[in-house]
């Protein structure tokens, strides 16, 4: 995910999906390395827990994504 303010398209809703994973995982392992803002730690963060729970919630939930320009920017 990116902090890249220049971009410039509308920011859309939309279902995770499996390949949103690896840019999920790399944006919590990024804020985990502030101590007191998550739970988790960097090393307990990884692509296959994202993908896992994106597989999860697909039929049991619901896991959203925050999208610009095509890329993964929150979640």
């Amino acid at each position: 995910m990116s902090n890249d303010r220049s971009m410039t398209g509308a920011i859309r809703l939309r279902s995770a999906r499996r390949e949103d994973a690896t840019a999920l995982a790399a944006a919590e392992i990024e804020i985990a390395r502030t101590p007191g803002l998550l739970i988790s730690l960097p090393h307990e963060l990884n692509t296959d827990v994202f993908a896992s729970k994106i597989e999860q919630l697909s039929t049991a939930g619901c896991y959203l994504v925050a999208e610009q320009d095509g890329h993964p920017v929150g979640h």
